[in-house]
């Protein structure tokens, strides 16, 4: 099971500028939650959904370096994709993530946006991953799949083919000669 990050080829691009002016030096949790809203029973009867939010909250650069700030939330529960449903387990963490920049480099606000929408968040999933799975050891309960992360190009949508109207092949006739 992968989860896939699309950004559209002109992000792709800002992403791929930044990144080969950034260096990670620091993958940081900075806040961290785990809750049972429910009563959290040991066996339950109804099949499980999970669901997995990532959000990039901020980022700043300030004296060579960016600080890029991302919230992570993964949610158990029955029929999560219902507006009524209340998720069983909250995991929610937000992670730190500081890159030095090179040293003449000055990204513009698309490219850092790009950046954090895609690397920043590629980069701290490893560790949202293994928060994820020590909160559920620690708690008892069983490590839920998360799955690996990929980033990628948005497709372009295939043009739709329109057929044009068939009509009636004219019957020819044949004469022997």
């Amino acid at each position: 099971m992968t989860l896939l990050i699309e950004l559209e080829p002109a992000e792709m691009g800002a992403s791929s500028a930044f990144s080969n002016h950034a260096e990670p030096t620091i993958i940081s949790v900075t806040s961290a939650s785990f809750s049972c809203p429910k009563s959290c029973p040991l066996e339950i009867q109804t099949p499980l959904t999970t669901r997995i939010n990532f959000n990039p909250v901020d980022s700043v650069i300030h004296e060579g370096s960016l600080q890029a700030v991302t919230a992570f939330e993964y949610l158990i529960g029955a029929n999560l994709d219902e507006e009524q449903s209340e998720a069983i387990i909250r995991i929610e963490c937000v992670l730190s993530a500081i890159y030095q920049l090179a040293p003449d480099y000055a990204p513009n606000d698309f490219e850092q946006e790009s950046f954090h929408k895609a690397n920043v968040v590629f980069n701290c999933w490893p560790f949202f991953r293994e928060f994820v799975l020590s909160a559920c050891s620690r708690m008892n309960i069983p490590s839920p799949p998360v799955p690996f992360l990929r980033v990628a190009a948005k497709q372009a949508e295939k043009p739709k083919v329109t057929k044009s109207p068939v009509r009636p092949a004219k019957r020819v006739s044949r004469k022997r000669l």
